[in-house]
């Protein structure tokens, strides 16, 4: 007879660089692939972050000088924005991974 110990889940985080998704001036319009935490900042105010927020997958970002900033048929932030001035958009997707240890030995 063997005997089974089974540890607790170990959750294995992935180290992603952030890296914007899109970035430019505005208008910018971008369909965010993959349901994330979405997070908006003016990179011309020093990287100051604007807006951030959960997003389903194939919603639409707009950044808009005269509007502001939606995401779907949500105002986020009305506008008017700065003129000239440039954005960032990043996602961040739960990228975890469960691993599942177990060990195995002789019964006694």
């Amino acid at each position: 007879m063997q005997s089974e110990t089974r540890s607790a889940p170990v959750v294995v985080k992935s180290a992603v660089p952030e890296k914007p998704v899109h970035e430019g001036v505005a208008p910018l319009v971008y369909l965010l692939p993959s349901a994330g935490s979405v997070r908006i900042v003016d990179k011309t105010a020093d990287n100051r972050e604007l807006v951030t927020a959960s997003a389903k997958a194939r919603a639409i970002i707009r950044i808009d000088t005269s509007s502001g900033i939606s995401l779907g048929t949500q105002t986020l932030l009305p506008g008017p924005l700065p003129a000239g001035h440039e954005y960032s958009i990043y996602l961040s997707t739960g990228s975890e991974s469960d691993v599942q240890r177990t060990i195995t030995g002789p019964g006694r």
